[in-house]
């Protein structure tokens, strides 16, 4: 996984999020809380349909299959610290 951030980053070490949209962003930040779609659209004041649609098209941008592969981005890009 680290390895395909990588590699399609170039020097950086990891994907850029800059092609992810605002919204995106948002929903990646409490993926990577663990918070579930349904927590996720109370908070933003929309549907859980529509968190899992950002959820995929995140998913889609980042070449990713998992949602665990999502909070591993969300902790590299510094979206979530994870503290010992």
């Amino acid at each position: 996984m680290a390895a395909i951030f990588r590699q399609q980053s170039g020097e950086q070490g990891g994907i850029t999020s800059e092609f992810l949209t605002a919204r995106e962003k948002e929903v990646l930040q409490f993926i990577g809380d663990g918070k579930t779609s349904k927590e996720i659209a109370g908070l933003l004041s929309i549907t859980a349909l529509t968190v899992n649609n950002h959820r995929r098209n995140i998913m889609r941008k980042l070449n990713v299959k998992r949602n665990v592969d999502l909070v591993k981005y969300a902790i590299q890009s510094g979206y979530i610290t994870v503290t010992p």
